[in-house]
Order: C-alpha cells, then structure tokens, then sequence
C-alpha cells in the first residue's frame, strides 16, 4: 500500500509541471479565428494594436495596464472574474526580450512562482510565454504571460485564472491571444529578435 500512495504522490508532484508544459505549447492561430459575431475588436485608442474578445466580456483601462478585458462571471457566486491585461512599455535600445523578461521575474520573485517558460510567437514575432503562480495576499492565480519586444516597445499580454479553472480557460486565452496584431511599425520577426 505505502508503494502505491509514493507512486500517486509521485506523479501528482508532476502534474503543474504537466499541465504548464501544456499551456506553453504552440496555438494554432487558424483555429482560434473566427468570423463568429459573437468576437468583437478592440482597438488601442493610441493606434498600439488591436485584439478580439468574446463578445460577453469587458473591456476597460486602469492607470496601470492599456486594457484589462474582464470574462463575464460563470455564476453568481463566482468569486474570480478571468481577465486578460495588456502593458505596452518603451524601452531604451537594446533591451532584449530576455533581458526583460529576467528583470520582470526578478522583480515579482515574491509573488511569482514560475512553472515554466517557452519561446514562442505572438503575431508573428518572437515571444516569451511563462506559466506563473501568483499569490498577492490570499489571491491565488495562475497567469499566462507573454513577453513581446521590437522598435523600442515591450508588450507584455497577461491571461489571469483561477489555478484550478486555468486548463479550461487556455482555450479561450489562446483565441484572444491569436487574434493580438500589433501596430504597423514593424516588431523583430522571430529570426532577427536578441535573446
């Protein structure tokens, strides 16, 4: 019987890294689009970028984030709304998107605890997509982020979850996430971004 539980106990201690691994594999952008009327279009009022959202969500700004865009809640007791917030930062020349990306964990060491990392594309550029959890207080989420950089701008896109409900939400976060178009200045193409 001890055998048995140290075998469960052993591969439910590798089940975050499971289901982070998941969650940092490549989407499939032709699959998340949609001409389904039930998405509409934000468009950055300062001309950044745009992104598609289910219809049913919120869009907003707060003075830390461009847009934070809120899912409705599954149900009147639902105590955690998912949201999907955009940053877009200048940076100095020759900032590279890993040396960003290690000051962003350096400075939320505290709060974060980082599943695992992957390079990737977001619109087509070079990305950095990290499985997070976060604890600010008694507030426990698990983040997707995505770290995007070129042309002196850091976008950083944050898909924010309730831990236990993140695997049912991924699909949704990699919609939206696939529908991010950047504005027309050009970002480094996936072969030319510094890391």
């Amino acid at each position: 019987m001890k055998q048995l539980l140290a075998g469960v106990a052993l591969r439910l201690r590798w089940l975050p890294l499971v289901v982070a691994l998941a969650a940092l594999a490549p989407f499939s952008p032709a699959a998340a689009q949609s001409a389904d009327p039930a998405w509409r279009t934000y468009e950055d009022p300062d001309g950044r970028f745009a992104i598609e959202f289910p219809r049913g969500w919120t869009v907003g700004r707060d003075p830390f984030q461009i847009l934070v865009a809120t899912a409705p809640r599954e149900s009147s007791d639902d105590p955690f709304q998912e949201t999907i917030k955009i940053v877009a930062t200048d940076v100095a020349p020759g900032i590279t998107l890993d040396h960003y990306y290690r000051n962003s964990l350096e400075v939320y060491r505290s709060i974060w605890k980082v599943h695992g990392a992957a390079d990737g594309s977001v619109a087509g550029v070079r990305a950095r997509r990290v499985v997070i959890d976060q604890t600010i207080g008694r507030l426990k989420s698990r983040l997707l982020k995505c770290f995007v950089i070129g042309r002196g701008r850091v976008f950083v896109i944050t898909l924010a979850s309730e831990p236990l409900a993140f695997d049912r939400q991924l699909p949704v976060f990699e919609a939206v996430l696939s529908t991010f178009k950047p504005a027309a200045a050009p970002l480094v193409p996936p072969h030319h971004a510094k890391m």
